[in-house]
């Protein structure tokens, strides 16, 4: 074997080593803090307020979704509330869930 394919086989078996701990060193998406986000204030017992608690009391007992996508909306313009989730497709639909009633 001559020693250019040696090096391209050595590299090779290298890389395939180092595979398993490139993947092993993605972060854990467990916690994420909405706190920075300033979109504005709304009135109490207003229209939006109404639609927004029946939206997240909707997202939290929708057990109904299995395959780790949420998409929910309550209410009309402009007073319309919406939510969009999606979960990693390696996350266990129970633990996404999960995830989502923490959320709300």
């Amino acid at each position: 074997m001559d020693s250019s394919k040696l090096v391209l086989l050595l590299s090779l078996l290298y890389i395939l080593q180092l595979q398993p701990s490139l993947s092993a060193a993605q972060p854990s998406f467990n916690h994420y803090n909405c706190n920075w986000i300033n979109v504005g204030n709304y009135t109490a017992n207003s229209t939006y307020q109404r639609n927004l608690n029946s939206l997240l009391s909707s997202l939290a007992s929708d057990t109904q979704i299995d395959y780790g996508f949420y998409n929910l909306s309550v209410g009309e313009f402009p007073d319309r509330v919406n939510a969009i989730a999606l979960c990693r497709g390696d996350v266990n639909v129970d633990v996404c869930r999960s995830c989502v009633n923490d959320s709300t």
